[in-house]
């Protein structure tokens, strides 16, 4: 048997008891509890193995966020290719513009060639 103390995501920082039966937990490591008519979500912040008087209920199940984790770094990535992909489109429409530009104008094939010699 564990003794955990967790936080409610919307409680504050005050600190709740429980008793754990998973030899498994881990701060860091979010469970379902029931401490009134529903259940809410806990996130542990400290596990101990010396009993504590103020523990009195049983910590429900551990919430696997494995897939959320891995969405969510996927999206991340997304974005981030998006990113680089539109800085790139930007550039490239930049450049096709002032080669165009350079064909039907004289002036502008000379600022292009120097500014490509710089």
């Amino acid at each position: 048997m564990k003794y955990v103390t967790v936080n409610f995501e919307r409680g504050g920082f005050k600190p709740y008891h429980y008793l754990c039966e998973d030899d498994e937990v881990n701060v860091g490591d979010y469970y379902i509890v029931h401490p009134k008519d529903f259940p809410s979500v806990v996130e542990i912040v400290t596990v101990s193995n010396v009993p504590s008087t103020k523990a009195t209920k049983l910590l429900g199940q551990k919430v696997c966020t494995e897939v959320y984790d891995a969405g969510m770094e996927r999206l991340k990535r997304k974005k981030e290719l998006h990113s680089i992909l539109k800085a790139k489109k930007k550039a490239f429409e930049e450049t096709a513009i002032y080669e165009m530009l350079s064909e039907k104008d004289g002036e502008v094939a000379k600022i292009l060639e120097e500014l490509k010699s710089l």
